[in-house]
């Protein structure tokens, strides 16, 4: 029996461009099924013919109306890559409307500087077989209309965030955007945790849903929200 009072709010990734239910739809059956709640995967419009703010104006609405249709509701957000910083842009959001903000986010392979300028970007490099600098940089550029500072969550300042996990593999270029971002949000939310997972590329839930490492994501995952 699923959770009853509970909502998932997933936002996928795809540098803003790529992404659809379809192409999600393993990933999304698991992490339902592991999670035992009912989720709402939002699909917002993409880049480059629905640039900046579009995406985050449609999740915004879906996120005002279900707080709306379920006053009572636990509601969480979950993202990966891109979706993970559509997740953070979507709290600044919530903030600034006065809506309650949602019980915890877990963020999945975050993608949250649009500018491309921590470290791992090189260093993580030659390690990543998925996403390089110049690839992301592009998409950042596509989805900004080159405007990157407006449109990247890395941006936004916060007195008040909701509890947040972080997840990202040792072996990819954005491992320093969910380390930053812990760094930065740690002392305003108490309640954050940020874990590498050895050895994991991008989003390796999306990849290889059945590994031992998506499925230790997946309890680690339960476990945060449900205590949150």
């Amino acid at each position: 029996m699923l959770n009853q009072g509970e909502i998932i709010v997933y936002l996928h990734g795809g540098v803003y461009t790529y992404g659809n239910f379809n192409t999600y739809h393993t990933m999304l059956t698991h992490l339902a099924s592991s999670l035992n709640s009912p989720m709402v995967y939002i699909e917002y419009s993409l880049s480059p013919e629905h640039p900046y703010p579009t995406a985050n104006n449609e999740i915004f609405k879906v996120y005002k109306e279900l707080q709306k249709k379920y006053k009572d509701y636990k509601i969480t957000v979950m993202g990966d890559s891109a979706g993970g910083g559509l997740a953070i842009a979507l709290i600044k959001d919530a903030q600034k409307a006065n809506l309650s903000m949602p019980a915890s986010l877990a963020l999945i392979s975050p993608w949250i500087d649009l500018k491309c300028a921590n470290d791992s970007y090189e260093t993580k490099q030659a390690l990543d077989p998925i996403l390089s600098k110049d690839f992301l940089y592009n998409h950042a550029l596509m989805y900004s209309s080159n405007n990157i500072k407006e449109a990247d969550p890395s941006e936004l300042k916060f007195k008040k965030f909701p509890p947040v996990f972080l997840l990202v593999g040792t072996d990819e270029v954005l491992n320093d955007d969910a380390r930053n971002f812990y760094t930065y949000i740690t002392p305003i939310q108490k309640i954050s945790k940020f874990k590498e997972y050895d050895g994991q590329k991008h989003v390796w839930l999306f990849s290889h849903i059945d590994s031992k490492a998506s499925i230790e994501a997946m309890e680690d995952i339960k476990e945060f929200i449900s205590s949150n």
